[in-house]
């Protein structure tokens, strides 16, 4: 079974997180926007 990867993200004091993807390079490129936005990201695999 292939891992999926969710990023983690903080918005105005609240832990927030984005849809899974089974990609590594689609969560790399969500983690990219959503860094610029928010600051620090973490992907997350499960």
């Amino acid at each position: 079974m292939s891992a999926r990867i969710c990023v983690l993200y903080v918005k105005n004091g609240i832990e927030h997180q984005s849809p899974w993807f089974a990609c590594r390079a689609r969560a790399k490129q969500a983690q990219a926007i959503l860094q610029s936005k928010y600051g620090a990201c973490v992907l997350y695999v499960d």
